[in-house]
């Protein structure tokens, strides 16, 4: 997949890099990047050319029409079966995803996913490697042995069979394959963390709606600017004052509601919501190995307060989401009774060991 040694580059690249880095930007450096993005693809572009435009669109502030020509080129070149995604929309998933960047914690996201999964949203949860964290989802899929659906075909049978699909963008994607392989032996942290902010914003399987984490609360109209531009709504964005990409059961968690039609926002309190007090120490978490541990506690209800609380919260605003329950306060006590009865801690469980469904004695 990596371009040839004797690539001779990309013709767009010169006026793209001129571009990027004129004040102010023009507005062709999007229609720059469009063509080449479609030179990467072909393998045209040469691996330094591609390290220097990740480099400077990441150095540059966030733009939505970069931003934007960037998640269509991805999913443009991406190879699915199509028939297989209307398949899975016809599902009505919910994808939840992070931007990382924030302040360093377990996998909230993740176990959240796999909560609201066993209260009965069916969620379609795309992920990573650690961006801020010591353990990203996939790092901790990996350490729990859950397996990823590698194949659009796994995607669809796993979110049939167990309510919740994993997946990595890059299995799917061409283009991103090409850009790591530029960007290799460094890493998308350091050298292409765009990559990182129009992440969330892919949409490679059809999802009914999402819930994405934001890091920085100063960012939600970058995105609330690209999903407007791409017609993808609804979306929730939420961001915790404690500088969390989730909502968090202490302190107070903004939540920015996108429709096709309107918008609201409102700020969730922790202790209104019935929650105790906490603290970033109760979430850090640490390696993955830690945090299998820690989720499967929480699932199997001897979990720390605080760190249940957390899940809770985020698989609650999944449920609601969905259209499960009216309120929040509803959705919560859903979310805490998948716990109580042992469906959180049983589906955990399938999914680690990959086995069948249990079938009701008839």
């Amino acid at each position: 997949m990596a371009p040839s040694a004797r690539t001779e580059g990309s013709k767009a690249f010169q006026g793209l890099i001129r571009a990027l880095l004129a004040q102010p930007k023009p507005i062709s450096a999007s229609l720059l990047l469009e063509a080449f993005l479609s030179d990467v693809a072909q393998g045209k572009a040469a691996r330094r050319q591609v390290v220097a435009v990740m480099a400077a669109l990441s150095a540059r502030p966030w733009d939505s029409r970069h931003a934007t020509v960037l998640v269509n080129e991805i999913e443009r070149t991406a190879v699915l079966d199509r028939g297989i995604g209307s398949e899975i929309a016809k599902m009505r998933p919910i994808n939840i995803v992070g931007t990382g960047g924030g302040q360093p914690s377990f996998n909230i996201s993740t176990a959240s996913a796999i909560l609201a999964a066993a209260a009965g949203v069916r969620i379609l949860k795309s992920g990573s490697v650690a961006y801020s964290s010591n353990a990203g989802a996939v790092d901790f899929l990996q350490e729990a042995k859950v397996p990823l659906s590698n194949t659009d075909t796994l995607v669809r049978e796993n979110l049939a069979r167990y309510g919740i699909a994993f997946y990595m963008p890059g299995d799917f994607s061409p283009l991103l394959k090409r850009i790591a392989l530029s960007v290799l032996p460094h890493s998308f942290k350091d050298f292409a963390p765009v990559l990182n902010r129009v992440g969330p914003i892919l949409e490679l399987f059809p999802t009914h709606c999402r819930l994405i984490g934001v890091s920085d609360a100063t960012h939600f109209t970058f995105y609330e600017k690209v999903f407007s531009r791409l017609e993808r709504l609804p979306v929730w964005l939420v961001n915790a004052d404690a500088g969390l990409d989730e909502a968090c059961s202490f302190g107070s968690t903004r939540v920015l509601r996108l429709a096709l039609t309107d918008k609201s926002e409102v700020l969730l309190n922790g202790e209104e919501l019935g929650f105790g007090p906490g603290n970033l120490r109760k979430i850090a978490g640490g390696t993955a190995k830690k945090n299998v541990a820690l989720v499967s506690r929480i699932f199997e209800g001897t979990g720390p307060e605080v760190a249940t609380d957390c899940v809770v919260l985020n698989a609650a605003l999944l449920i609601q989401l969905a259209l499960q329950a009216p309120t929040l306060h509803e959705a919560i006590e859903q979310a805490r009774e998948a716990i109580h009865s042992g469906a959180a801690a049983d589906l955990f469980m399938r999914l680690r060991s990959n086995a069948q469904p249990r079938r009701e004695a008839v």
